[in-house]
């Protein structure tokens, strides 16, 4: 009725071993040595007998229900614990299922807000360059408008300064330039400029006495006043929106590199993000998977604990029953045989057997002889207690009850050598196997212990160029700022050379003009420098003119006028031309630091790219380092489990391994005795 049981390698049973077979040994010994006492009452003997094995029966049930309760505790415990292992993890694949799909939806919109972000981010340098673009096509062509207008201006101030003369070649040439200015800006003069007005301008053209110029002279200055008017509006006009316009310009740019900028920066931060969702969904995807084994794992162990602990459960109680039963049968036969009425006629009866055995023992006394001698030399030699304690009992009983004792003893010494077969082959078995994955295990912790290192330098490789790049962008940032400071000190200084060249080219035009009222060398040039100087005096038409002064006495010029004026013209067409390479200076810096803005963003994004690889390589070896950790400190365990049973395995299987051959050897011996005994018993009641 036992349950044999492997745990770590032992091979052990539920209920003490044999408890039945020794107490059938103890009898047999017993009923065997009862010889010894011949002057004992038979009757006595077997009450003594039945109250030795009431006695054995009590102790094995004592010894069982001390197990069944071990054993009984250790279902309850081990049942619980599964069970409250069991809860856990359908909680925890609960949470590791919302968790998975979590960072899915967090990756997936990551990756949409990424794809928008990047569109948006092209969205607003496309505007950018084509709002640059728009810019300096729109500055080029005022630059250009602006030169016309100030042309335009500087011919209808002269043309006005020639109407103070008198003479139709004046007239003519006037028209021409009026013709020219409002063909020229016909834009301007289109809503404007009356019918009468250009009919003014048309007759100019022609060729007109003195008198018809008087007749005309207001028309024309009106015509030609108004037509400057409008010139010198639009100048205005053009500067002020030119202005208006640049001021947007570098509103729209300055907000458009912002949200570039933030955009970019969004992206980066956005990647990031995608980036430890994606680790935190494949660590919750092999959380999930490991969880769910262990689940199936743990089912599966309660669901065999159930069935263990029911077998326990039957065969205790089975035991329970037999021994109940075997120790009432004991008690009654005690009962009846120690009854008085019973007493008396069992003794009776146990006499006049014991009379006729008497009879038969002398006759036997010579097999007896040879079968305790043969019985006492197998002990000697196997040092077998039982075979000697039957050697000193043989002469004292009867032949059928030596012979069955000896049967019994040698069908015990059989099983005996098959356990003690099945144990070498056991221990040989597991040698064999605890050798093999001892083996298997260092390897891997070989295997383990190198790849932790390769992966702790390649964090640390990892780490330092991350660092690098970190440096590498601050770098370039610092650069981009100091150009950015050195672009708005260079802007500066252009806006201040525009504006002392400008204001330099009014005070030289106005020193020329006051100059060349004085060093003229020809009447018209005169006119149209005293024109400028001051108003036309109008008179009424066909009016005398009034006489003129008395005049001065004769006086040479000064011979150095002519060299002054060339030397001033010189200085307006020298600052002109400082004017225009300033512009041209001033867009060329302009266009190489936005170049280099935009490729120093570019450098920027390649090395932020190159940190957010980086860093993911950083983070997925970090994981791979702590999973390897983990499994090597499984390892470890292993190793040690396994030394732990290989010192077990020496313990159990030692003594067996190195005596197996002696004990085999010494046991076929006593079975041979026993054999010879029998065979000795049988002839001699034959």
């Amino acid at each position: 009725s036992s349950c044999p049981h492997r745990a770590e390698g032992r091979i052990y049973s539920i209920f003490p071993r044999g408890s039945g077979c020794a107490r059938m040994k103890l009898a047999a010994v017993a009923l065997i040595s009862s010889a010894v006492a011949v002057d004992e009452h038979p009757l006595t003997k077997i009450v003594n007998l039945l109250k030795d094995m009431e006695a054995q029966i009590t102790a094995d049930a004592t010894a069982d229900k001390t197990t069944f309760e071990k054993l009984s505790c250790w279902c309850k415990n081990t049942k619980e614990s599964k069970v409250a292992a069991i809860s856990t993890a359908q909680s925890r694949i609960t949470d590791l299922t919302a968790a998975v799909q979590e960072y899915a939806a967090s990756e997936a919109e990551a990756d949409t807000n990424i794809k928008q972000l990047k569109k948006e981010v092209n969205q607003g340098e496309n505007a950018l360059a084509q709002a640059r673009a728009g810019r300096e096509q729109a500055a080029a062509a005022w630059y250009a408008d602006e030169k016309d207008l100030v042309q335009a201006i500087a011919a209808l101030k002269n043309a006005i300064q020639q109407l103070s003369l008198r003479g139709g070649a004046s007239l003519i040439h006037i028209g021409h330039v009026a013709e020219r200015v409002m063909t020229r800006h016909e834009a301007t003069f289109a809503g404007t400029m009356t019918h009468e007005q250009r009919q003014v301008i048309a007759a100019l053209q022609q060729p007109a006495s003195t008198g018809s110029y008087t007749l005309q002279s207001d028309k024309i200055m009106g015509v030609l006043s108004s037509m400057l008017e409008e010139m010198e509006k639009d100048l205005a006009s053009g500067r002020s929106d030119d202005a208006m316009a640049a001021a947007q310009y570098e509103r729209l740019k300055s907000d458009k590199t912002a949200e570039n900028a933030a955009g970019k920066q969004a992206i980066r931060t956005t990647k990031t993000e995608a980036s430890a969702a994606a680790t935190n969904l494949e660590r919750s995807k092999e959380d999930l998977s490991d969880t769910r084994a262990a689940l199936d794992a743990d089912r599966k162990f309660l669901s065999d604990l159930n069935l263990r602990c029911q077998d326990v459960d039957h065969e205790y109680s089975q035991r329970v029953a037999d021994r109940s039963a075997e120790l009432s049968a004991v008690q009654d036969a005690i009962k009846i045989l120690t009854e008085d009425s019973g007493s008396e006629t069992m003794g009776r009866a146990l006499s006049l057997l014991q009379v006729g055995a008497s009879r038969t023992a002398a006759l036997s006394r010579e097999a007896r002889g040879r079968v305790a001698g043969l019985l006492l030399a197998a002990a000697k030699r196997t040092g077998n207690a039982d075979l000697l304690k039957l050697a000193g009992t043989v002469s004292l009983d009867t032949f059928t009850k030596i012979k069955e004792a000896c049967e019994k003893m040698i069908s015990e010494l059989k099983q005996e050598q098959a356990d003690e077969v099945k144990q070498r082959d056991f221990c040989v078995s597991e040698f064999s196997t605890n050798e093999k994955e001892t083996a298997a295990a260092n390897r891997q912790k070989s295997e383990l212990e190198n790849k932790i290192e390769d992966l702790e330098s390649l964090i640390a490789k990892l780490t330092s160029e991350i660092d690098d790049l970190n440096k590498q962008i601050a770098d370039v940032k610092l650069q981009i700022k100091q150009a950015g400071q050195n672009r708005e000190s260079e802007n500066a200084d252009f806006q201040a050379t525009i504006k002392d060249q400008r204001q330099t080219q009014a005070i030289l035009a106005k020193a020329i003009t006051r100059l060349q009222v004085v060093y003229a060398k020809t009447q018209e040039e005169r006119l149209a420098a005293s024109g400028s100087a001051g108003a036309l005096v109008q008179q009424e038409p066909g009016a005398a003119a009034a006489p003129p002064p008395p005049g001065f006495d004769k006086q040479e010029k000064n011979k150095g006028s002519t060299g002054v004026l060339t030397m001033l013209d010189d200085v307006m067409q020298d600052s002109k031309k400082t004017e225009a390479d300033a512009i041209k200076d001033e867009q060329e810096a302009q266009a190489d630091y936005e170049t280099f803005v935009a490729d120093s963003n570019a450098s920027i994004q390649k090395m932020t790219d190159a940190i957010t690889d980086k860093t993911e390589a950083r983070a997925e070896a970090t994981d791979d380092k702590t999973e390897a950790e983990t499994d090597l400190k499984s390892t470890e365990g292993e190793l040690s489990r396994l030394e732990q049973y290989n010192t077990d395995l020496h313990t159990q299987c030692d003594f067996g391994l190195k005596n197996f051959d002696s004990r085999q050897e010494a046991r076929q011996g006593e079975i041979e005795g026993l054999q010879q005994a029998i065979q000795i018993l049988n002839g001699a009641q034959m």
